[in-house]
């Protein structure tokens, strides 16, 4: 019965969809895109969790908090990637 609640109330949740727009130099290695995209999701969630976790549970907090600075590092090295420029030769 309570299951049966409980799926009932997530059934009328809806799919929440955000947008981010970076503005990157043009030497930008747009390689990356999905690593930078899945590091600052990992972020934003372990954030999240951790906030929570600091309510709730304080230990399980630090875990949290661990992840969410690996993924914070993982955003600035991505950030921070750059590609080569190209040398053209003058004629």
């Amino acid at each position: 019965m309570v299951l049966q609640r409980l799926l009932q109330r997530m059934s009328c949740w809806q799919k929440v969809t955000s947008t981010l727009k970076l503005d990157v130099p043009s030497n930008f290695n747009l390689g990356i895109r999905d690593s930078l995209s899945s590091a600052i999701h990992d972020y934003i969630v372990n954030k999240a969790l951790m906030d929570w976790y600091m309510i709730t549970n304080k230990e399980d907090a630090k875990d949290y908090a661990d992840l969410s600075a690996v993924a914070l590092q993982n955003i600035h090295n991505a950030f921070n990637c750059r590609e080569r420029p190209v040398r053209t030769e003058i004629e």
